[in-house]
């Protein structure tokens, strides 16, 4: 197994992976993050399964771990060649990362719609990449929702501002659950690659040594990364300079 790993979430849950494993304090690894592809899942499959072959060509030991947009990757990783060095986690829905299924159906069958902090900090995104206006955000969401849920995972001090925010926006009531981040721990903690990575580095889980974090694309807290060469790169080289790279990665 290689010296260095590679953990792969989409950037809404890239905070609670970072805190996770900062808190582990773990050298020679870091969190890779790609934007979110909720509304676009087979579209953003060809990204994350080339950002995953890339970090695994660098060396790595990679591990991506998420909902329904790492079916597909995990579907193509069973049997394809280039799985080496590679491994997929694909939960039936990524709000599992934050809370146990129980709580996630039983909140959903009172008519919830479940928020994390990741996703609150860019509710005005969403709204406008789904193509709503206040107006037509109200009317959609009073067909099937009841109240706003937040899974709070404790990771963003502003998320009940986003969340009285939001909630103001579709006129619905709100709430909040703490949840925390055991769960996350758990999860990450019982893969089989970060368990035998671990196993085989254990001075690499000196107290205080955190990860670095990288963002899929554009400026990182740490190590900025280029989503499409996931190298710690600013800006990104021109080899990968397409229009819509450029774009994404703040060199246009």
């Amino acid at each position: 197994m290689t010296d260095q790993l590679s953990l792969i979430v989409c950037q809404n849950f890239r905070s609670e992976a970072a805190a996770v494993i900062q808190s582990a304090g773990c050298a020679d690894a870091r969190v890779v993050a790609f934007p979110a592809t909720c509304s676009r899942p087979a579209a953003g499959a060809d990204s994350i399964g080339r950002l995953a072959r890339l970090c695994a060509a660098q060396g790595a030991e990679v591990v991506a771990l998420g909902g329904h947009c790492l079916r597909r990757l995990a579907d193509d990783h069973r049997t394809a060649p280039a799985a080496a060095g590679v491994r997929v986690v694909a939960l039936a829905r990524c709000l599992e990362l934050a809370a146990a299924a129980p709580l996630v159906d039983a909140q959903i069958a009172a008519g919830a719609y479940l928020l994390t902090p990741g996703w609150l900090s860019r509710w005005r995104r969403y709204m406008a990449e789904w193509g709503f206006d206040q107006g037509t955000a109200r009317e959609f969401f009073a067909e099937t929702t009841r109240k706003l849920v937040l899974l709070d995972t404790g990771v963003n001090g502003d998320s009940e501002t986003h969340l009285r925010e939001l909630a103001d926006f579709l006129a619905l009531p709100y709430e909040v659950i703490p949840v925390g981040l055991s769960l996350l721990r758990q999860q990450i903690f019982s893969i089989p690659g970060v368990i035998q990575w671990t196993a085989e580095h254990p001075e690499r889980r000196a107290s205080g040594v955190g990860w670095p974090v990288v963002e899929g694309c554009g400026a990182g807290k740490s190590a900025p990364a280029c989503f499409d060469c996931a190298r710690p790169t600013t800006p990104c080289s021109a080899q990968h300079a397409t229009a819509q790279h450029a774009s994404a990665c703040g060199t246009a």
